[in-house]
């Protein structure tokens, strides 16, 4: 039987509510398929997705995302103080204007969308300008994650039902984890089981010197990875961890297990989310 510890807040579990399984893909600004240059300043609240936004006024400053899909959405956070107009960007030809201002803050607010592409690899630049919305009380363009829609990709949280423990596994809550938390195990025997469908499947982590456990990777019972782990002494939300590709397409089951051993500070092996590729 398993045992989950929860080590989070209660009150921020009770209040939002995750999907268990998604057809998007988050990137968060602070990912790597995500690019700006000084001019963008960080700011940090709970309420944000991933618990950061950047934000710039000054004109001709760029940010940049690097993607592969059919559709993308801007997240940002509206505010007064977000009256600042950006020009957006696709493939270098100008798509079209958008600002995120609003009368009142509204944390993780879509205010951009661009569908119908082709899938296949974009970039999306969102340029700021010299304009600014009249009703705004500042000139802020701001910038809280992408998310972008992969054909036949679905992303399944650690706390789907196709997803089981076995062992003891600690809930940890953390916004710049995938839907604000993720798990972790450190004992030999700990096991998690993800029941899915499809040809691809990547375990996506938490990378951090705190989570340089040793695991075993299984596909359908077949060993593929006897000594899987990632080395850092950075902290990396977020990350793909390991990918299998290749599988026949139906039903499969990926299983991961502790093994105890560490190649690094600790041996937690952390779990914050599966994609998976029909």
């Amino acid at each position: 039987m398993s045992r989950i510890v929860v080590l989070s807040l209660i009150a921020f579990l009770t209040t939002f509510s995750f999907p268990a399984a998604a057809d998007f893909v988050r990137h968060e600004e602070f990912q790597p398929s995500v690019t700006y240059d000084s001019s963008w300043e960080i700011m940090q609240n709970s309420l944000l997705s991933g618990g950061s936004v950047v934000a710039s006024k000054t004109p001709g400053a760029k940010l940049t995302i690097n993607f592969t899909g059919t559709s993308i959405a801007w997240v940002s956070y509206g505010c007064p103080c977000a009256a600042g107009i950006a020009r957006v960007l696709l493939d270098g030809q100008l798509h079209g204007t958008s600002t995120s201002v609003d009368t009142t803050r509204r944390p993780q607010q879509t205010i951009y969308r661009i569908n119908n592409l082709t899938n296949a690899p974009h970039v999306l630049t969102i340029e700021v300008t010299s304009d600014r919305h009249p009703y705004g009380d500042d000139t802020y363009v701001i910038v809280d994650a992408f998310d972008v829609f992969v054909p036949g990709t679905t992303v399944l949280e650690e706390y789907s039902s196709a997803v089981t423990f076995e062992g003891e596994w600690n809930y940890f809550s953390d916004p710049v984890v995938s839907a604000g938390k993720h798990v972790a195990a450190r004992s030999a025997g700990a096991a998690t089981n993800v029941n899915f469908t499809g040809t691809s499947i990547a375990w996506i982590s938490y990378q951090c010197p705190c989570s340089t456990g040793v695991a075993r990777v299984l596909v359908d019972g077949v060993v593929v990875n006897d000594r899987v782990y990632k080395t850092t002494d950075e902290r990396l939300p977020q990350r793909e961890h390991y990918r299998v590709d290749g599988l026949a397409p139906g039903n499969h089951v990926l299983r991961i297990e502790a093994t105890g051993e560490s190649a690094g500070d600790t041996p937690w092996v952390a779990i914050d989310a599966f994609h998976v590729k029909l």
